[in-house]
């Protein structure tokens, strides 16, 4: 992992879809990919989360608080939790629902 993301992750994600063998690891403003096949963070990572994680409102953008894949008629979807709020992110299409 890269100096900054040894731990204290704000929040911890599996990808799905295209996305699938691929942890994101969130750290303040920033993510990490993960490559689980290839043991160790994609080349040019960390990147900034606005960059990389389309249409999240600012609030979303940095602190996350938890994060959670969905499962059975939300598979597909990420969700995002910061404070009392939530997002529901679509691998799909790659952007906040």
């Amino acid at each position: 992992m890269p100096a900054g993301f040894e731990g204290n992750f704000d929040a911890i994600l599996n990808g799905d879809g295209a996305f699938a063998g691929n942890c994101y690891f969130f750290k303040g403003d920033s993510y990490l990919k993960f490559d689980w096949m290839k043991d160790h963070a994609a080349p040019g990572y960390p990147k900034k989360i606005a960059d990389g994680w389309h249409g999240l409102p600012e609030a979303f953008r940095s602190g996350l608080n938890a994060s959670v894949e969905g499962f059975g008629p939300r598979s597909g979807k990420a969700f995002l939790f910061k404070g009392n709020d939530f997002i529901s992110y679509d691998w799909t299409s790659d952007r906040t629902d």
